[in-house]
């Protein structure tokens, strides 16, 4: 990589007509009583029209440049600035003037967008805005004002919901009133609606609450994980909506299930014996799909000989009749969800109802009572991945919550 190219990536500049003046050396300056770091670099991007009057670039000249400082990302943990010189354009046909300008900061202001979203990433976490000025060399008034300006904040407008919804809880801050905070998400375009601070039924009520009627009976289906009060939420507060379980909790209680039987049966054994390592040891084969267990043979020192995953999972399975009788219900079942097999996993429900280990009975029981969500997961690709998976407080604060 060209040096400097390089340089522009460590100061995370993306605006590709940004060039380092890596001739000029880099010098330290005070500016506003600290020492700081000062780069220097040149904007001149190509010009196809005047903004004026729309004269073609044939019409335009460079017409000197303007000086800027722009505050950027600590290198080194010293604060660094930016001169940017910014090239000037003239259009004769009009007789105006115009400055190039760049992506990297807004009109007007000289922090630059990626030092200002490191300050809103510091304050995700419980420290005072002066603190957090004073770590960056900006002023307490800047920061407060970053953390609430309208466009890092969730929007809180209680005349639209959209028609599939996804509610999950996550742990947000030690000073919310619940221990678990509550997060609504756009379940169809996977975006972020708003958090609410408690997610307790009571709490929750009176947040939805604040939507009319007419609004949350436009609400066609929420995917939800296995919680009884979610259900009673939807229940009370969405009339012509649809509980769609995410399916990620439905391998989730099989899974957890079938763990459990493998821990009650090991702990029939003596902790030095064959039969104990192996289930110790090898807990994650027995849990995997069937169909994935690979044919390759690996030497494994317990049996010391080539084997491979079937036939040790085999060899396992051998070692209890009833951890084996177990283990194929789990695999049938996990096998027709995998492959959205509606009737059959509903098949193998009603053929293992009562007659499996208690932990997989009582997750067969659960899945009876949730039947109609469960078959809603079948007919539609919605899903809360998106909640899973998102780092909530790397977005909002909760100090902008919707309640």
């Amino acid at each position: 990589m060209p040096h400097p190219h390089y340089i522009e990536n460590l100061l995370d500049l993306k605006d590709t007509n940004i060039e380092v003046l890596h001739e000029v050396e880099p010098e330290r300056r005070m500016i506003r009583g600290r020492e700081c770091k000062v780069i220097h670099a040149r904007l001149s991007p190509p010009v196809t029209a005047c903004p004026v009057c729309g004269s073609l670039r044939e019409e335009i000249i460079k017409h000197g440049t303007k000086p800027s400082m722009i505050k950027i990302n600590q290198v080194t943990g010293v604060e660094t600035y930016l001169q940017l010189k910014k090239q000037r354009y003239y259009c004769k046909a009009c007789q105006s003037t115009f400055t190039a300008t760049t992506k990297l900061v807004e009109k007007g202001c000289v922090l630059s967008k990626p030092l200002k979203m490191a300050i809103l990433l510091q304050a995700q976490r419980v420290r005072s805005e002066k603190d957090i000025a004073r770590d960056f060399g900006v002023s307490h008034q800047t920061v407060h004002r970053l953390i609430h300006q309208r466009h890092f904040q969730v929007k809180s407008s209680f005349d639209y919901l959209p028609s599939f919804l996804g509610f999950d809880e996550f742990k947000s801050v030690k000073s919310a009133r619940g221990a678990m905070s509550f997060i609504l998400c756009d379940a169809y375009n996977k975006e972020l609606i708003d958090i609410v601070e408690d997610r307790r039924l009571p709490s929750l009520i009176q947040y939805f609450h604040r939507f009319d009627l007419r609004v949350r009976s436009r609400v066609r289906g929420i995917v939800i994980d296995m919680v009884e009060p979610y259900i009673q939420l939807i229940k009370q507060c969405f009339p012509k909506a649809e509980i769609i379980i995410d399916r990620f909790h439905v391998v989730q209680h099989l899974s957890r299930a079938m763990n459990k039987i493998r821990i009650q049966t090991l702990k029939r054994f003596h902790n030095q014996s064959l039969e104990y390592r192996l289930l110790k040891r090898h807990w994650q084969l027995l849990l995997k799909p069937r169909e994935d267990l690979s044919d390759r043979y690996y030497r494994y020192r317990l049996l010391d000989q080539l084997i491979t995953h079937r036939e040790l999972v085999e060899r396992i399975l051998s070692i209890d009749e009833e951890l084996q009788t177990n283990w194929l219900a789990y695999q049938n079942l996990l096998m027709s969800f995998r492959k959205r097999d509606e009737k059959r996993f509903f098949h193998w429900l009603d053929e293992y109802r009562k007659h499996l280990h208690p932990h997989l009975n009582t997750v067969i029981e659960t899945f009876h009572k949730l039947s109609p969500a469960i078959r809603n997961s079948f007919r539609t690709n919605l899903t809360n991945g998106i909640v899973e998976g998102m780092n909530v407080c790397g977005k909002v604060r909760m100090d902008s919550c919707g309640s």
